[in-house]
């Protein structure tokens, strides 16, 4: 039998829809799928936030860099 725990799911979601379909699944003891990953930012600097419009910022943190809105997001 299927443990309905959010540890199963293995990976991470964010976008509302995926974690709310992944709530109703998990509710009912079914396995959540692996849907395509969605990023609003990731490598758009300069480009407009599909949801405010504003540039999209980014800075290197270390061997990474990290991408955010400055209209929907604080800084880091």
């Amino acid at each position: 039998m299927p443990r309905a725990d959010w540890s199963d799911a293995g990976w991470i979601i964010a976008h509302p829809d995926q974690v709310a379909e992944a709530k109703r699944l998990l509710a009912r003891g079914e396995e959540v799928p692996r849907w395509a990953k969605r990023y609003a930012v990731y490598r758009r600097r300069g480009l407009p936030c599909p949801r405010c419009g504003t540039p999209v910022a980014s800075e290197r943190l270390g061997l990474q860099t990290m991408y955010w809105c400055p209209g929907c997001q604080e800084y880091p």
